[in-house]
């Protein structure tokens, strides 16, 4: 990774298994327990991240982190299966791509992003 690149990022959730087992459902990330209240995961670019255990969570819509997909239904149709919900249209991007906002079972948002395919 290159200097000042995102290198780390936390998801506050309110369970940290059931948290475990939508993204491992949605993105087939695997995760390393840390500690009671701790389980580190990577993303398949290298991004480290982590889900930390929040007893009263505030979900907010930013920062809004977007991972990057080769298709928006499948995943949308994916949240709502692992109990989460899509909480926009797909939104089309001109000269990127297009992109939907989701949110996990915690109510927390995140998005998926869909470039445009020279951009891949």
């Amino acid at each position: 990774m290159a200097e000042h690149d995102l290198y780390h990022f936390e998801w506050a959730c309110t369970d940290i298994e059931a948290t475990r087992e939508f993204f491992e459902g949605l993105f087939g990330w695997e995760f390393t327990p840390w500690a009671d209240n701790y389980m580190l995961f990577r993303t398949p670019s290298g991004l480290s991240g982590a889900l930390a255990l929040d007893e009263e969570l505030e979900p907010s819509v930013r920062p809004l982190l977007y991972f990057q997909v080769d298709e928006l239904k499948p995943y949308i149709k994916k949240v709502k299966e692992l109990g989460g919900d899509a909480v926009s249209d797909v939104q089309e991007v001109p000269e990127l791509g297009s992109f939907v906002v989701l949110q996990d079972p915690d109510g927390s948002f995140f998005g998926v992003f869909k470039p445009l395919e020279e951009d891949k």
